[in-house]
């Protein structure tokens, strides 16, 4: 079991909002299938409800503006203009809007790399009913994807005007899809986004219902004409290689790597434990980029289960600026040599 401590914990290191944290705690009370997940773990529950639609009118200009103001903050550092002109570039601007139980609600953009998806959502009530402001929550979402493992967070920002009845949501979808899939966010797919009630999170971690409705948008977050040097994923593994991690009692375990993808937002690792070791869930922590000016960048721990483990980034990286990554016990994967 994972008590309340561990999961506080977890989502300091994530920056989640309070809200996101409830909702965590709620499922794993009501989770009656045991899971072998890290103490980095954050498993979303997907519930999947499907009624209506929305067409979507996709750009590709002029929307990123919300998104490098995020980035900047969350990392606490400037932008360097590549990383600028990557989140101007493939941000896709949607402006899709649906209105439910007198609720609009709005997709405003979407951002993507191949397994993770940040979703912007604005959320407008009439004039004098009140969101809940960082209490606010849905009561399911889901995008329709088939998948191994979906986790993520989902930040609430108050209307800078302070109006209660406007609220902006990051829906930040991190994926690790099924084997031999060919998933990828960016293959041009359409994907149905379902939101199901308006809720608030009591103080107690219950979930109370204040409009019920679904709202339903069709996204198409990228066309398939894309550069993978400057957005997508990379294969750093050619062949296993040894590395170490820890259990959940913190003890380190040598493992066998067999997959490192780096994306532009993350990392996903696939490994073998030994035989003789208890199987379970390993953490990878002080895993770094190295970039070809000899800049670091760390790779935070974000989610994992046996066998699997994803990492997060601060801010979006070039892959093409990318040299290696290091593992802190001297191990490299170098960029393979186009």
């Amino acid at each position: 079991m994972y008590d309340k401590k561990m999961y506080q914990e977890t989502f300091s290191v994530l920056e989640a909002s309070e809200n996101t944290l409830l909702e965590v705690l709620k499922m794993t009370k009501e989770n009656k299938k045991p899971l072998r997940i890290t103490r980095t773990a954050l498993i979303a529950a997907i519930v999947v409800l499907m009624l209506g639609m929305a067409t979507v009118a996709m750009a590709y200009s002029g929307a990123g503006n919300w998104f490098l103001g995020f980035f900047r903050e969350r990392s606490g550092e400037e932008l360097t203009v590549e990383q600028q002109q990557l989140i101007e570039d493939e941000t896709v601007k949607i402006g899709s809007s649906i209105t439910s139980g007198d609720i609009t609600i709005t997709v405003e953009s979407a951002l993507s790399d191949d397994y993770n998806a940040f979703i912007l959502l604005k959320i407008e009530a009439p004039e004098g009913f009140d969101l809940g402001g960082k209490n606010f929550s849905f009561w399911s979402s889901n995008i329709d994807i088939d998948f191994r493992q979906m986790s993520g967070t989902h930040p609430v920002f108050e209307d800078e005007n302070g109006k209660p009845n406007i609220l902006t949501m990051l829906m930040n979808e991190s994926v690790i899809p099924l084997p031999d899939s060919g998933f990828s966010f960016r293959d041009g797919s359409v994907r149905r986004l379902t939101l199901t009630d308006i809720c608030n999170w009591t103080s107690d971690g219950h979930k109370i219902t204040l409009v019920e409705g679904t709202w339903s948008f069709d996204i198409v977050f990228s066309d398939v004409d894309r550069d993978d040097s400057i957005i997508g994923s990379i294969e750093l593994v050619k062949e296993p290689v040894y590395c170490y991690g820890s259990g959940l009692m913190g003890d380190s375990q040598k493992v066998l790597m067999t997959s490192f993808e780096l994306r532009t937002f993350g990392a996903i690792m696939t490994y073998e434990q030994s035989p003789d070791e208890r199987s379970e869930a390993i953490d990878f922590i002080g895993v770094q980029i190295i970039m070809k000016d000899g800049s670091a960048v760390e790779l935070s721990p974000s989610d994992g289960q046996v066998g699997i483990f994803t990492f997060r980034l601060a801010t979006p990286i070039i892959l093409g600026d990318v040299d290696y990554v290091q593992f802190p016990e001297g191990i490299l994967l170098p960029m393979p040599i186009s």
